[in-house]
């Protein structure tokens, strides 16, 4: 990617007052917002699903006394809020790293004091999302700020897997028929949240973006 500071205006007075920079804060600005629609999205979507498998836990009581279509439903219910908020999660790394983008050019004609170089790359860059990721991305975290995203994915995945292993097991003398089915989708979501939250760890999409701007460079 070519660098701001090296376009048609020659320095960096010219720059601040250019056109290009306009569109540069314009895009950084959405890409912002984006991240934070996404965010308060994904939040709000994990609440709820805690919420529902906590008012299924206290209101349902005896699962002997409930139907067995019901006990299947409310077993599988979390697994498809669960796969599409780890698409959100994913969105919203991808989104950072845009940002994180966007504030490196930024740095290039922003104040000195919103500039500091990353431990990293070493490259100049704004204050901004990068603060964040220091305290959620456990490549950049500290130990005990990695070992509480960590202790978070795990719980994140085994609760709700007890939840349903224990509406499962209600079921398994109820319906066979309604305990396969129940079993098949808690088993599928399963794997698909738990594929999702590793790739949203390792991020193949933000790597192959990152080679891409690096050979254009």
């Amino acid at each position: 990617m070519q660098s701001i500071s090296n376009g048609d205006c020659g320095d960096v007075n010219s720059l601040s007052k250019s056109p290009q920079l306009d569109v540069l804060l314009a895009g950084y600005a959405a890409q912002r917002a984006d991240c934070s629609a996404i965010y308060g999205a994904s939040t709000n979507m994990l609440g709820f699903i805690v919420g529902t498998m906590g008012f299924v836990a206290v209101f349902v009581g005896d699962p002997s006394r409930i139907p067995p279509i019901w006990l299947a439903l409310v077993a599988v219910l979390p697994w498809g809020m669960l796969s599409y908020h780890s698409l959100m999660v994913g969105m919203n790394a991808g989104h950072s790293y845009v940002c994180e983008v966007y504030e490196r050019l930024i740095a290039e004609v922003a104040p000195e004091g919103l500039i500091y170089r990353e431990k990293e790359k070493g490259e100049k860059i704004i204050l901004g999302v990068t603060v964040g990721e220091r305290f959620l991305d456990p490549r950049r975290a500290s130990i005990s700020r990695s070992a509480a995203s960590f202790f978070a994915f795990i719980a994140s995945i085994c609760l709700p897997l007890l939840y349903s292993v224990s509406l499962l097991i209600n079921l398994w003398g109820k319906s066979w028929g309604w305990f396969i089915f129940a079993a098949i989708v808690t088993s599928i979501g399963f794997i698909i949240v738990l594929a999702n939250d590793v790739r949203n760890f390792v991020r193949p999409e933000v790597e192959e973006i990152d080679k891409l701007l690096a050979s254009l460079k």
